[in-house]
Formats: structure tokens, C-alpha cells, sequence
């Protein structure tokens, strides 16, 4: 997968994405990773070379990601992570289940992520919520009902030549000031 999507600024060009076996991979070939919480991963599977044509025509690979379900008593995880820059991240996962034949288990993950950024004009600010309700049915079966949401909003203070890195590392490129390129990112999905 190495230099795939490297030229795309904001998203992920010739790799296949599913999130639970849903595509996330729009129309046009580009994916969103953000949408994508790690909290609540149970796996991530990578599939590349001739593999990959399994799930699609995507040259650069396929990333299969699972979400945890919901198990045991109903429980409650809060975190907080925090550095340089202003960086913050709140995190909070409410989580239940049961062994029992065709009763629901849940999971419900939401995480806030903001940060000002190493460069000027480089801050960012993420919300995700995601909710995912299981049944396990008396035949073997299994129905899954799961709900996304991500609001981004960063700013990209673009490219630098050496000269220009070297010069001041924290600059923005002169043309992404002038532009003032912001990435503006709403999706949401209920299958």
C-alpha cells in the first residue's frame, strides 16, 4: 500500500475501505479513515496484492476494519489524552451485552479531538460518534444496525520547499494563505 493516496491531500485514493462489511469508499474511489474510531476496533485487516481484488478494483489494497460488540455487564469508559499544541482528546464508550439468543448487545463510542497544530494554520477539530446494535438469532444468523457520524473541520497550511522549511518549519506556504485552504468534513451514515 505504500504510496497509495500519497498525493491526495485530504483522503485515501486506490485503497478499498469497509467499516462492519459496509464500503466506505466513496463513488469517486477516495476513502475517509476518519470516520473510523480505534477505540472501538475489534480488528483491522489489511489485504493487499492479488487479494485485494476480493472486495473490488482498487490497486492499492483493501482495509477491512471490525468494530468491538457490545458483551458482558453494561459498562462505562471514559479517556482523556492530551500534549503539545493544544492537542486534546476526550473519549467516552458505553457498552453491553448479553450471551442470550435474539436479545440486542450495543456499543456507543463518541471521542472529541481538537488541536492548533506544529504549523501555522494547521489546527483541527474532530467529533465522531459511532453506535453499533447486534442480535445473534436462534438459526445462527446476525443483525447488525450501525450509525456513524463525523464532523471535521482542519485547516491545511500546504506544502513547503526546503528552502522554505528550513527558513521557518512552522510557515504556511504561500499560496495556501493566500487560498486559505480549510477542510470541511460532515458525513453520516445509518445502515
Amino acid at each position: 500500500m505504500r504510496g497509495f493516496g500519497a498525493r491526495s491531500t485530504f483522503e485515501v485514493r486506490g485503497i478499498r475501505l469497509y467499516t462492519d462489511g459496509i464500503p466506505a469508499t466513496m463513488p469517486d474511489g477516495q476513502g475517509q479513515t476518519s470516520n473510523i474510531d480505534l477505540s472501538s476496533l475489534d480488528h483491522l485487516e489489511v489485504l493487499t496484492g492479488p487479494f485485494s481484488s476480493l472486495y473490488g478494483n482498487s490497486s492499492g489494497g483493501a482495509i477491512l476494519a471490525t468494530t468491538k460488540e457490545g458483551q458482558g455487564k453494561d459498562s462505562i469508559e471514559m479517556s482523556y489524552a492530551g500534549g503539545s499544541h493544544h492537542k486534546n482528546r476526550a473519549g467516552l464508550i458505553l457498552q453491553g451485552g448479553t450471551d442470550k439468543q435474539n436479545e440486542p448487545s450495543y456499543i456507543i463510542s463518541s471521542s472529541y479531538f481538537d488541536t492548533d497544530g506544529f504549523r501555522d494554520h494547521s489546527g483541527a477539530n474532530k467529533t465522531l460518534n459511532n453506535a453499533k446494535l447486534t442480535w445473534n438469532l436462534d438459526d445462527g444468523s446476525k443483525i447488525n444496525w450501525v450509525t456513524n457520524y463525523v464532523n471535521i473541520d482542519a485547516a491545511d497550511p500546504g506544502g513547503l520547499t526546503r528552502a522554505e522549511w528550513e527558513n521557518n518549519p512552522k510557515q504556511v506556504a504561500k499560496m495556501s494563505w493566500i487560498i486559505r485552504r480549510v477542510k470541511k468534513l460532515i458525513r453520516s451514515r445509518l445502515v
